[in-house]
């Protein structure tokens, strides 16, 4: 290894038999690492970490969902699992138009079926942001995706909700699910 941070990370993770690299996830100005965004590129599942409480357990956790798919159930699996069995999850998805509620209930629906426990579904209709600033102090942690497979145009137009959320005040992760064809790049570039 030429001494590559994200590339050390991927290996170490890999020889010790993980399959999920956590890291912390701000520079100074409160936006994604170089480090993280280099581990969100590569093949392991990935979170990157945001804490403002230090707490190191998590009774109430929100989850926003974009999407139904791996990473929407991955995130809701995790969420349970860290509330545990006396703390609660609540899993969202907001909405531009009352139009799209029936559709947005129907995909929560579908996606908390899977789970062990009772799981709280939002559909809210905002902003994401605005829905954050308006509810994150009413949970411990909020998990959301990466937004890794939005177009660089896409990003231009509207940066991830990730990094428009400096001023939310509970802990944050950042989950994207690593992509096994992204191993060749990140192994073996140089």
């Amino acid at each position: 290894l030429d001494g590559d941070p994200a590339r050390v990370a991927v290996e170490t993770a890999r020889a010790t038999n993980s399959d999920l690299i956590v890291t912390p996830y701000e520079t100074e100005d409160g936006l994604l690492s170089p480090f993280a965004r280099e581990v969100f590129a590569g093949p392991l599942d990935a979170v990157a970490f945001r804490s403002t409480t230090g707490v190191h357990t998590w009774r109430r956790v929100l989850v926003l969902v974009a999407r139904p798919g791996d990473s929407a159930h991955a995130m809701i699996d995790f969420a349970e699992r860290l509330a545990g069995e006396s703390g609660g999850v609540s899993v969202c998805t907001c909405i531009d138009a009352e139009s799209e509620r029936r559709r947005a209930e129907t995909k929560l629906a579908n996606l908390v079926e899977t789970t062990t426990g009772p799981v709280e579904t939002r559909v809210a209709r905002s902003e994401v942001t605005a829905f954050l600033g308006a509810n994150a102090d009413a949970y411990d942690l909020v998990l959301m995706g990466s937004s890794g497979d939005r177009s660089a145009a896409s990003r231009l137009v509207s940066p991830p909700t990730f990094e428009r959320i400096q001023d939310v005040q509970c802990d944050v992760a950042i989950v994207d699910r690593g992509n096994a064809d992204h191993e060749v790049r990140v192994l073996r570039e140089g």
